[in-house]
């Protein structure tokens, strides 16, 4: 009635205007419009009041009137991850399903709890399911197939990626760190010896580099301050960031180095990398180990590279035998 009230008001200010000069017409529309956009932002006003009352009612406080709402199904984990079986859980989340469960007890003090203000329409999300989600992700996942295998928007599949890398950062159980003890050291040198056909047992970690794909950056986004062109790789042909890494036998990461865009070789972050300044130091490895590297590092005290430009003999099967513990970082 409202509406129509105003709308009769607005005929007859044009009506009047007929016989009005030019500035009065203007004045009068102005007023009428102004009339008419007050009323509709009032009835609009008490029907999102109507509704705010009616969702106190039905248990959804806090919901944002006129939002609509897509009904999806919170898949249960434990159900969901025995459909899945334990082969294709390796695959799809590149670890054991004892060791989802162990990581989730390491994160889980770091995890954000989730903020009930009300009831979710669709149920919240457990902590369980946003780190399944994360890992997914990581380990190639799409977010949109991802998102409806666990019943959940598409955003919530980043939300719970940053929460995971958030959590694991604060977990200092999860702290990627080289060994400065010799004892530990030594003892990776034995399962390094474990894995070799001939007994190396001088190895203490594999080192590698590799390009870490990235968009090309813009100016504005460069940090490094060395220009976009400089996260070109030239032999891989992609824009990225530099990444060198050193595992131990059962792969686990022992130092990570991410600080040279995609041009800089592998050698580059090595003279750069505190790994290198630490092992160049007198007495922080163990006598008699090394690290194992291709052919992009150079032969030292510390550093085991493998013989360039043969095909045979003794200096091929040495090749051979140093690819096999080396491999691990691959």
């Amino acid at each position: 009635q409202q509406q129509q009230q105003q709308q009769q008001q607005l005929v007859i200010a044009i009506f009047l205007c007929n016989n009005m000069n030019i500035q009065q017409r203007r004045m009068i529309v102005l007023a009428a419009a102004a009339t008419a956009v007050s009323a509709v932002v009032r009835i609009r006003l008490e029907r999102k009041r109507k509704m705010l009352q009616e969702n106190q009612h039905d248990g959804n406080k806090g919901r944002v009137p006129d939002t609509i709402t897509i009904k999806r199904q919170r898949r249960n984990l434990p159900a969901l991850f025995l459909e899945i079986g334990p082969t294709n859980f390796r695959r799809m989340y590149r670890m054991k399903q004892s060791s989802f469960f162990d990581l989730f007890d390491l994160l889980q003090q770091k995890l954000p709890q989730p903020k009930i203000t009300g009831a979710p329409p669709n149920g919240i999300i457990t902590m369980e399911t946003r780190l399944a989600m994360a890992l997914r992700w990581c380990a190639g996942g799409c977010k949109y197939d991802i998102a409806t295998t666990h019943g959940v928007h598409p955003d919530e599949v980043y939300n719970s990626l940053w929460m995971v890398v958030d959590a694991v950062h604060a977990t200092r159980d999860l702290d990627i760190k080289f060994p400065t003890c010799h004892r530990e050291q030594e003892q990776l040198a034995v399962e390094f010896k474990a894995k070799s056909d001939c007994g190396f047992w001088n190895c203490v970690g594999a080192v590698d580099g590799m390009l870490v794909w990235t968009n090309k950056p813009t100016e504005k986004s460069d940090d490094m301050g060395v220009g976009p062109l400089k996260f070109f790789s030239g032999r891989k042909k992609k824009f990225g960031l530099q990444m060198q890494a050193v595992c131990g036998p059962n792969r686990k990461f022992l130092d990570v180095t991410c600080s040279h865009p995609g041009s800089a070789s592998d050698f580059t972050m090595w003279l750069d990398s505190d790994l290198r300044t630490k092992v160049e130091t007198e007495g922080f490895l163990k006598e008699g180990v090394q690290l194992y590297g291709d052919n992009a590092y150079v032969n030292s005290h510390y550093m085991v590279s493998p013989f360039k430009q043969v095909s045979s003999g003794p200096k091929d099967a040495f090749n051979f035998y140093h690819s096999q513990l080396r491999i691990t970082i691959e």
